[in-house]
């Protein structure tokens, strides 16, 4: 169920926790600042679960990050080195804060029974980051105070003030009368068969921006994936489609997609088992299947389960119905039947 109203403030806090990761050089937090304009940390700490630690008078600008690492890391040269020696993130409870000159709580990221903002995130597997989300450089700018709808787990990537600004892309939320799904999900015929592609429809009543929404999407063999649509204010009709199609897709019939995502994975097996839908931290739909020992980790209800090798799946009822079970709602197709945003057909 999508929420009518999402507000996000993204100048509020100006300066937010972006990466909080442990490698083989260490232990390390990110901060990133939002703007508008530089951030000086005179009188700033971070919490190390609950311990206060003082950070330089840096200045950050818009858009720098700004990395603090633990005694004894070996990586990227970091802006400051805290003197904790509490719990280390690996498998811990733990909560790491940051505090402004006034000592008030700016930003919280909570693991396991840590304290968090909304819900907390699964304590740290070694050699793992979480990072707050669009991420990369597009920024990290998604602060909807709640932990496990701000970040996602990444591979660690730590940067500090000489790794160059990034702006921020700002995702959409959900307009009311928003209402978009998937509409059909192809895993390839064949094993190995790259045409894997997915379908967006517009079910609702009213005209919605999907520019910065995120495509969570269930590789077999391959992981879980995380695309960011970056194509631009892209606004969908009631009722018009949207093609998502993998970088090697050969193509059905010429139609064209409208973006493009690519797995960085090769080889056997690399088909798509899921999708699902995120659109400012929230998750507005979801769809899987399960084939193969390869089983969804996205899906409504359940997933479906997959039949021989015939994986194209559509939404039923013209591609309209959502009941939010993913068994009620889809239905197994003889052949792909892809529709890119030239097609318009209102529910």
């Amino acid at each position: 169920t999508i929420p009518e109203t999402i507000t996000v403030d993204v100048n509020d806090p100006a300066l937010v926790i972006s990466q909080i990761g442990t490698t083989p050089s260490g232990e390390f937090v990110e901060l990133y600042n939002i703007g508008p304009g530089p951030i000086n940390l005179n009188g700033f700490e971070l919490t190390w679960d609950g311990n206060p630690e003082p950070l330089p008078a840096s200045t950050i600008g818009q858009g720098e990050r700004f990395l603090i690492v633990r005694p004894g890391w070996s990586g990227i040269a970091p802006d400051a080195t805290i003197s904790n020696s509490g719990p280390g993130l690996v498998g811990s409870n733990i909560s790491i804060g940051l505090r402004d000159g006034a000592a008030v709580v700016i930003d919280t990221v909570g693991f396991g029974t840590g304290a968090a903002e909304g819900t907390s995130l699964a304590p740290l597997a070694p050699n793992s980051a979480v990072e707050r989300k669009l991420a990369g450089t597009l920024g990290n700018c998604q602060d909807i105070d709640d932990n496990q709808g701000d970040f996602w787990v990444v591979t660690p990537n730590p940067r500090n003030t000489g790794s160059g600004a990034v702006g921020c892309l700002a995702a959409s939320p959900p307009a009311v009368g928003s209402k978009i799904v998937v509409s059909e999900l192809s895993g390839g015929s064949v094993l190995g068969d790259p045409s894997d592609f997915f379908e967006l429809k517009n079910v609702g009543t009213a005209p919605t921006d999907i520019s910065g929404w995120v495509f969570n999407i269930d590789m077999a063999g391959g992981g879980l994936q995380h695309f960011v649509y970056t194509g631009g204010p892209t606004l969908l009709a009631p009722g018009q489609h949207f093609l998502i199609v993998r970088n090697n897709h050969p193509g059905i019939g010429g139609l064209g997609p409208d973006a493009v995502f690519d797995p960085g994975t090769a080889g056997f097996p690399i088909e798509i088992r899921g999708v699902s839908l995120e659109a400012v931290g929230v998750v507005v739909d979801a769809f899987g299947f399960d084939e193969s020992g390869y089983n969804s980790a996205y899906y409504e209800v359940s997933a479906l389960a997959g039949v021989g090798s015939n994986w194209h799946y559509q939404r039923v009822a013209g591609e309209c119905q959502d009941s939010d079970n993913n068994p009620a709602d889809f239905a197994q197709l003889g052949a792909a039947d892809p529709d890119n945003s030239t097609v318009i057909e209102p529910c």
